[in-house]
């Protein structure tokens, strides 16, 4: 994980960290950060739930930004 050409004040990681290598996900984040700065986390979790038309735009999203995603899943 590169740290950025200027430290960061605020930075922001929307549902996103868990894809970084847990040994350096906090490390990394507190390297790219000014002193003093603040790292705020979105995390989201899967509920059972919701219409099957939601999953039928979501699943869109999901295949064409996710690769390993297999079709109409």
């Amino acid at each position: 994980m590169d740290a950025p050409a200027r430290p960061l004040r605020p930075g922001v990681c929307a549902t996103a960290i868990h894809w970084i290598d847990p040994t350096v996900r906090f490390t990394g984040a507190a390297d790219a950060l000014r002193p003093g700065g603040t790292l705020a986390l979105v995390t989201t979790h899967h509920v059972a739930g919701g219409s099957e038309g939601f999953f039928e735009q979501v699943q869109r999203c999901y295949e064409r930004w996710d690769p390993a995603t297999r079709p109409a899943w």
